[in-house]
């Protein structure tokens, strides 16, 4: 009886060793992955920032040929 009830308890032992082996690689996936996203983001905010930044200096180089046009009509 001894050997029928510690293969019992060891089995829940198992289980529970391979449920916490699975929820340990989980959170490495999960923590790989959001670092992987973090780098992404940070990849897409330097983009939008160099988006805006073209912009400002079109906007302006706009307004600079405007000026210059305006300057040759009077």
């Amino acid at each position: 009886k001894s050997k029928v009830i510690l293969g019992k308890e060891r089995r829940p032992e198992e289980e529970n060793k391979k449920e916490l082996q699975n929820v340990a690689y989980l959170q490495e996936t999960v923590a790989k992955e959001m670092e992987q996203i973090n780098l992404e983001m940070q990849k897409l905010d330097t983009d939008r920032r160099e988006i805006n930044l073209d912009r400002e200096q079109r906007d302006n180089e706009w307004a600079e040929l405007n000026n210059a046009i305006e300057e040759l009509t009077v």
